[in-house]
């Protein structure tokens, strides 16, 4: 969506006009779509400055911009701050990035998605955990959680 393009392309799948899926969006949304893709490519960026080692400019691109300048503008207009500043204020209050050799992500799940297999065969994980993991409970606790909250973490 984040050009006319990829908006008309979406709207042809599903038989409306550009219009209408503007309208639909801005309905359920409460926003433009370029304003919501904004804001999902920047909530991206932030989980991976703040989780991650990768440099900016993978992260900028990674997020979905097509420059670091677009992206850096971005950012600083959104959250008043550059994204180094950022991932240095989350090292010093958390004590991020202890080991280089492995990286942890927290990610969305939404069933019946068989996400863990999916995962796997694109990297080596070591270890996936989620909230009721950590807090020691039983095998069917722990698969409700993820089925509940929907959010796990992989080290890689």
């Amino acid at each position: 969506m984040d050009d006319n393009g990829r908006l008309e392309a979406i709207a042809d799948q599903f038989e409306l006009s550009s219009r209408q899926i503007r309208r639909i969006i801005r309905k359920e949304l409460g926003v433009a779509p370029i304003q919501w893709l904004l804001t999902r490519r920047l909530l991206l960026a932030k989980q991976l400055l703040t989780e991650t080692r990768l440099p900016v400019t993978e992260i900028a691109f990674a997020s979905g911009f097509s420059s670091l300048r677009r992206f850096n503008d971005a950012f600083q207009t959104r959250y008043r701050m550059t994204p180094s500043r950022l991932r240095r204020k989350a090292a010093d209050s958390s004590g991020a990035f202890t080991s280089t050799d492995t990286s942890t992500l927290q990610l969305s799940y939404r069933p019946p998605y068989d996400w863990i297999d999916n995962v796997r065969a694109r990297v080596q994980i070591e270890q996936v955990s989620c909230p009721a993991q950590e807090r020691g409970q039983n095998r069917a606790e722990i698969v409700r959680e993820f089925q509940q909250e929907r959010i796990f973490s992989l080290t890689a």
